[in-house]
C-alpha cells in the first residue's frame, strides 16, 4: 500500500518539477510563471518531497502496513 503511494507521489513530484522548469528563469526567480501559480507548484513540490521522505522511513522501519 505505500509503496503504491509513494509510486504516485514521486510521479506526481517529477510532474510538479517539470512544471516548475519548463520555462527560462522570469522575473523574481519564477521561471516564466506567475507568482501565485510558481508559488503554489513550489509549496506542492516541497510537500511531495517531504512525504516521500515519510515514505521512506515508514518502509525502513518495516510498518508495511497500517495498524488496525
Amino acid at each position: 500500500m505505500v509503496g503504491e503511494w509513494k509510486q504516485v507521489a514521486r510521479k506526481r513530484y517529477e510532474e510538479v518539477d517539470a512544471a516548475i522548469k519548463d520555462k527560462s528563469r522570469g522575473p523574481g526567480h519564477t521561471y516564466g510563471k506567475a507568482f501565485p501559480e510558481w508559488l503554489l507548484l513550489d509549496h506542492e513540490r516541497d510537500m511531495l518531497k517531504a512525504e516521500l521522505a515519510w515514505m521512506d522511513k515508514y518502509l525502513e522501519i518495516g510498518m508495511t502496513e497500517p495498524r488496525r
